[in-house]
């Protein structure tokens, strides 16, 4: 049975310490979210993705129309966050 990472608008979500850690932090992180979704069952609305992607500004509105794409986003941004804050919680804010 697959463990399951919810990630819901301004909500924290907690990471396995092991996703961070091997998480690349240069770089594709295609491989490695593709990896991850293959793993872990994750949890997020089209909405929310969306909601939580515009805010970062990296994407348009039509490159953010596929939900898996934006949970592999999503996952590189928390893996990123968590190395840099040294912790295993992610903050999906608005």
């Amino acid at each position: 049975m697959k463990k399951t990472i919810i990630f819901r608008l301004n909500q924290e979500t907690k990471l396995p310490k092991k996703v961070i850690d091997e998480a690349p932090s240069t770089g594709k992180f295609d491989d490695y979210a593709e990896y991850l979704l293959e793993t872990f069952d994750v949890e997020c609305t089209l909405s929310d993705s969306i909601a939580y992607l515009k805010g970062v500004g990296a994407w348009t509105l039509d490159e953010m129309q596929d939900l898996e794409t934006n949970k592999g986003r999503i996952l590189w941004l928390a893996c990123l966050e968590c190395k840099d804050e040294n912790t295993t919680y992610f903050y999906m804010g608005s």
